[in-house]
């Protein structure tokens, strides 16, 4: 089913119902993205959405009305609620909407792939408010949530939380990239979390956040955190493998937990508070924690002498890279160096449900010059491509010809971000976000 181009003004409530095995597909027109604006209801199942953009065209950021549902604010009506089993969102354009998207315990096998998601929410008096993804889940069912581009929503970025009820079970996030969450909002309010989980008292279980780019440029507010401040114990694998982490990150209490070749670093712009690069919440030091633990780099700024935050009983304390790993016996194969240091990573991430497209990130400490990323995985030789940075998708491409396997170089530096509609960025805020790029081939 092809969704032809033009603007569609409303909130859209679907019931397509495919299977299994012969999925309905609603694919954007090739010629031109289509354009949804306001919001869409997902019910039915067995549905593939493709290629097309959903936003809200309405001017009104700020209201005066606290909480998460203002009275007389459009922008509360218009997301995308998934209410249905096994329906794919791909490559999808989501921005300037209220909450993304929420997807809960009734959108089972839920896949978000290959989405660039930017400018969500409001603020109001009490907070920012909106996020990217707002997900919840309960096995068997799996949520897979790869290769998406989350930046600059008013608060956080991905979110899997809820009331003390919502069960957080199986939920995968690989392979994102996302940056730079509470920008929207400055200076009134400050950055917020690129990924948020927080567990109530049902199960937190099973999650898995793998080679991941979550970036906080310029402040050193937490980017990432997981079960923090109370939340119940989680149980099952906790798998925290092969990220970057710039931004302060926080790791509570879970039984089952690998935290293994992440990168975690500092904004080197952003002023010392004192606080730590890595707070973790135990309820002891055991074995289990010393080999799960392991062959991550910290980077930090001169100056922070002690870089982790540790608390073991309700006891606190702060400690340097030496005492990390002697009280803990973690990371004792891992490393730490003092920036400015020579480090970068680089990552072509093949989209699997959209074939021949990509997303390529670029991500240093100076964020400077230009790199030259690996497309062997993604073109083939005489495939026509383009090549357009996420910050201007609806611009000429900056790269576009037949691929041959030649080397192509794309610059380190963002051009401007763009605006949320109805207000401005803080562009006072000097940021150097990650480069980014998506990469189709035609």
């Amino acid at each position: 089913m092809q969704l032809l181009t033009g603007r569609y003004s409303g909130v859209f409530r679907s019931r397509l119902t495919g299977t299994r095995t012969r999925p309905i597909v609603v694919i954007g027109a090739d010629s031109a993205r289509p354009i949804l604006d306001g919001g869409l209801i997902i019910e039915g199942s067995d549905t593939k959405y493709v290629d097309f953009e959903l936003m809200s065209s309405d001017p009104t950021r700020r209201t005066s009305v606290p909480g998460s549902t203002p009275a007389g604010l459009p922008r509360i009506n218009h997301s995308i609620e998934v209410n249905a089993p096994r329906i794919n969102l791909l490559g999808l354009v989501i921005h300037d909407l209220g909450n993304a998207l929420f997807a809960g315990v009734l959108a089972e096998d839920l896949v978000i792939e290959g989405c660039i998601v930017y400018n969500n929410g409001w603020i109001g008096p009490d907070r920012a408010h909106g996020h990217g993804f707002y997900l919840q889940n309960r096995r068997p069912s799996k949520k897979r949530i790869a290769g998406n581009v989350v930046f600059h929503q008013f608060s956080t970025g991905i979110k899997i939380s809820g009331t003390s009820r919502a069960w957080l079970e199986n939920v995968d996030v690989t392979d994102n990239v996302t940056f730079d969450n509470g920008a929207p909002a400055l200076p009134l309010h400050g950055y917020s979390w690129n990924i948020f989980h927080q567990g109530g008292t049902q199960q937190s279980a099973a999650l898995s956040f793998l080679r991941n780019v979550m970036v906080h440029s310029a402040d050193d507010t937490q980017g990432f955190k997981i079960n923090a401040d109370g939340g119940e114990p989680g149980t099952g694998r906790l798998v925290i493998e092969d990220n970057l982490l710039q931004g302060r990150a926080a790791i509570g209490r879970w039984v089952g937990t690998v935290v293994r070749n992440n990168i975690f670093a500092m904004p080197f712009s952003a002023p010392i508070r004192g606080t730590p690069i890595l707070e973790v919440w135990a309820p002891s030091i055991t074995a289990p924690m010393v080999e799960a633990w392991s062959q991550n780099r910290y980077i930090v700024q001169a100056s922070r002498a002690w870089p982790f935050g540790f608390q073991v009983g309700g006891r606190w304390t702060v400690l340097t890279f030496d005492e990390w790993r002697q009280q803990t016996g973690a990371d004792r194969t891992g490393s730490i160096a003092v920036a400015p240091t020579p480090v970068s990573v680089t990552r072509t991430i093949a989209l699997d449900s959209l074939p021949g497209r990509a997303v390529i990130v670029h991500w240093s400490i100076s964020q400077a010059g230009s790199f030259t990323p690996d497309l062997s995985r993604v073109l083939r030789a005489g495939q026509r491509f383009a090549i357009r940075h996420v910050f201007a998708l609806n611009g000429p491409p900056i790269v576009q010809g037949v691929y041959t396997g030649q080397a192509i170089s794309l610059s380190a530096v963002s051009p401007p971000a763009p605006d949320p509609i109805g207000r401005q960025l803080d562009r006072s805020v000097r940021r150097q976000p990650p480069a980014v790029y998506l990469v189709t081939a035609r």
